[in-house]
């Protein structure tokens, strides 16, 4: 946050000058990536930086507002860090629940994902359990901030409302479908043989 490119010339930025922040890799980064949570409703540079943060450690996007914000020696329980927050959230109160979701249930701090490659013995499966993570945790942040703020009033209905409702309509027929029913004749026979060979062992 404190390096960037000021006038053409890399190099730590002066923390004096006013906006010095917009200078920095992480301001950069952030707006390369602020695109992705444009539907969330948190499609700032601040927000998409608070998120890769998070993924470092969760309790850096406590520390990354406190920072953005120029709060971060006031502690978390001061209003003032919070009201910080909401700002840069835009203000609308589905804006901040879909943040708060999805930072909440997307992929682990980064220790937690070293734990997840020892565990999965697989780097093909350890990125499809973090890619599942980070896709449900968007998924859900989408529903919150469409929907939601199609029933407040603070968001106008999209092409993106449209994918909410579709995502919903996913989620509860993967929870509400019934279950495949299978051959009893087929099951009764295959367990057989798993009893004969377990016999055998």
């Amino acid at each position: 946050m404190n390096f960037g490119i000021y006038e053409g010339r890399f190099g730590l930025l002066d923390t004096e000058m006013d906006d010095y922040i917009q200078y920095s890799f992480m301001a950069g980064l952030g707006n390369l990536l602020a695109w992705i949570f444009v539907p969330l409703g948190f499609g700032n540079w601040e927000g998409a930086v608070t998120s890769i943060t998070g993924l470092v450690a969760k309790e850096n996007v406590v520390a990354t507002v406190g920072i953005l914000t120029s709060l971060g020696e006031v502690g978390e329980d001061d209003p003032g860090l919070w009201l910080g927050f909401a700002q840069m959230m835009g203000g609308t109160s589905v804006a901040i629940m879909a943040f708060c979701a999805f930072n909440l249930l997307c992929a682990p701090c980064f220790a937690a994902m070293g734990a997840i490659r020892d565990q999965m013995r697989s780097a093909k499966w350890t990125w499809a359990a973090i890619g599942y993570m980070c896709g449900f945790a968007w998924c859900v942040a989408l529903m919150i901030y469409q929907i939601g703020g199609l029933i407040t009033g603070e968001v106008a209905f999209s092409a993106w409302t449209v994918v909410a409702f579709a995502v919903l309509a996913l989620m509860l027929f993967q929870l509400f479908r019934p279950m495949p029913t299978y051959n009893k004749t087929e099951n009764a026979a295959a367990q057989s043989a798993i009893n004969a060979e377990s016999s055998r062992a």
